[in-house]
């Protein structure tokens, strides 16, 4: 038996049914959406659906910025262009220089690429990598707990620390298992996430596993103590 695909949250929430009635195509992706609903709430829609539109029976094809290419938009205060996998982010150099010494080397530095109209990022993702970079802008994009790890990867990578107390907070609110909030809180330098998870901590059997992930022996003494004591604590008050 052949394998369903797996739906996307949005593919999944706008799937045909017996109230949908037209179908916005956006970036080759079909939306199937209820035409009264979506005029009720909007007048975009009521004139695109109720309208002397040519075409307004048919699929609507809409061209839609996401929200990632909106936060990193062309404007008089951009002065560079990062390309991640062929998608453009106009950056302001001074600012991102003032909080990576990754990018104040890449622009201010004897290479090649300070003098590039484009400057091509590999090996990263368009979706984490412009989330990574909105966390030193005015308006962030909100990350989901699920990629904050690789979003503390790239903040290492690309040496943005000012980051990591926004992720941290992320992390800090997420529902996560305890055991998942020491191991990244101690691999990552994360101290109120390592003493949260440790709070939350009940189990001895939890604690050694956390030793054997986060490779115990590399952490920093300081860590290492606070995690033993947590260890000590549990088991003696089991006793």
């Amino acid at each position: 038996m052949s394998e369903q695909p797996v739906l996307s949250i949005y593919e999944s929430t706008f799937a045909p049914s017996n109230k949908t009635v037209a179908i916005l195509v956006v970036e080759g992706k079909k939306l199937h959406v209820n035409k009264a609903v979506l005029s009720y709430h909007s007048d975009y829609f009521d004139a695109l659906f109720n309208g002397e539109i040519q075409g307004k029976n048919d699929a609507v094809t809409m061209s839609v910025t996401s929200i990632y290419e909106s936060e990193f938009a062309k404007s008089d205060k951009t002065d560079a262009i990062l390309v991640v996998d062929g998608r453009k982010l106009h950056v302001n150099k001074a600012h991102l220089s003032y909080h990576s010494d990754y990018f104040n080397t890449l622009f201010n530095g004897d290479f090649k690429e300070k003098s590039m109209p484009e400057i091509e990022i590999k090996d990263v993702k368009f979706e984490d990598f412009a989330t990574l970079l909105s966390l030193v802008h005015p308006n962030p994009i909100k990350p989901e707990a699920e990629a904050c790890v690789k979003l503390l990867e790239l903040a290492d990578r690309f040496m943005l620390p000012g980051v990591k107390p926004y992720i941290e907070l992320v992390l800090l609110r997420s529902q996560i298992h305890c055991t998942s909030k020491i191991s990244i809180g101690a691999k990552y330098g994360l101290d109120d996430l390592l003493d949260n998870g440790l709070s939350l901590s009940k189990s001895e059997d939890w604690l050694q596993s956390v030793i054997f992930l986060t490779g115990f022996k590399e952490l920093p003494e300081a860590t290492q103590l606070k995690i033993a004591l947590k260890i000590i604590k549990i088991a003696d008050f089991s006793k």
